[in-house]
């Protein structure tokens, strides 16, 4: 069985940019660049209300829908390395119990207070 030169195991040589693999490239962020593009997506999903809940629970939101992409997409592949796939599976379950917990302590708290008005 022979090595075919369509898909080499490891590359010859080194890109001009420093990269390994021709369809890798390196990008350079300055952190001025950083700075700006971590301000540009600051959307919450919730209006702020209760500051603290309302934000953690926005950014719950964001990391789980994150964690459901990464999971749907290796879920269903062969190529993809058994601990990451475990990994995506491990993620996933603990912020979906996170946000269970979250809501149940809400829940918890506006039965206090309903309690309490009564």
């Amino acid at each position: 069985m022979t090595r075919t030169n369509k898909t080499p195991r490891s590359p010859s040589e080194v890109n001009v940019q420093g990269s390994v693999s021709p369809a890798v490239d390196v990008v350079e962020v300055t952190p001025e660049e950083q700075t700006s593009a971590s301000m540009e997506c600051q959307e919450t999903f919730y209006p702020i209300k209760e500051l603290g809940f309302e934000v953690s629970a926005s950014k719950l939101q964001e990391a789980l829908m994150v964690a459901r992409e990464l999971h749907t997409y290796t879920k269903d592949r062969n190529n993809v390395h058994a601990p990451i796939k475990k990994m995506s599976v491990s993620i996933l379950s603990a912020l979906s119990c996170i946000e269970r917990e979250l809501l149940t302590m809400k829940l918890r708290a506006e039965r206090a207070e309903k309690a309490l008005r009564e």
